[in-house]
């Protein structure tokens, strides 16, 4: 996988306060995950990934350049 999604270390830092370590590995593994969507979907981000306390935005763009949400 690529380096192309961040997860914020803000964003696994209230995952883990809030549940464990466990969601730690979690939070950590989003990445691989949300690279697998960018290949399957022909997707490329579109800027910083936003978070919450518990969910994780990924702004992205389809191939035609067109904003995908």
């Amino acid at each position: 996988m690529g380096d192309r999604i961040i997860v914020p270390l803000s964003f696994v830092e209230v995952r883990a306060n809030w549940a464990g370590d466990g969601a730690r590995a979690e939070a950590e593994a989003l990445a691989a995950l949300g690279e697998g969507y960018l290949d399957r979907w022909e997707l490329t981000p579109d800027g910083a990934a936003m978070h919450g306390m518990a969910s994780l935005v990924q702004p992205v763009r389809r191939a035609d350049g067109r904003p995908r949400y």
